[in-house]
């Protein structure tokens, strides 16, 4: 009939062990090396948009008063517009120009 109990050859039973350490090796260093990977990839992009800032009320770029009067403002810059419509409507060019100026001035 069957056998009770299966006899393990021992070098098979070392090969088999010796291949599952090199498994879990390789797939830890795998790991590694993409997590490091990634973590270049992460600060390349930062590098790449600069600081934003953190994203909180309080730190928009523009605010928009539509009541009770009409008025887009540049936090960032000071400069302003009555035209709230053309600014939705994306006329951003003097926000744009303004912002750029001032940052040159800076450099």
């Amino acid at each position: 009939g069957d056998p009770d109990f299966i006899f393990i050859n021992p070098v098979s039973y070392q090969t088999l062990v010796k291949q599952l350490i090199t498994q879990g090796v390789y797939q830890m260093i795998k790991a590694k090396i993409l997590a490091m990977r990634e973590a270049e990839r992460d600060k390349e992009l930062a590098s790449l948009y600069g600081n934003k800032g953190e994203i909180a009320f309080g730190s928009q770029i523009r605010s928009y008063t539509m009541h009770p009067y009409q008025l887009v403002k540049d936090e960032r810059t000071g400069v302003q517009t009555g035209s709230i419509q053309a600014v939705l409507d994306g006329e951003l060019d003097k926000f744009i120009e303004e912002y750029l100026r001032q940052k040159g001035a800076a450099k």
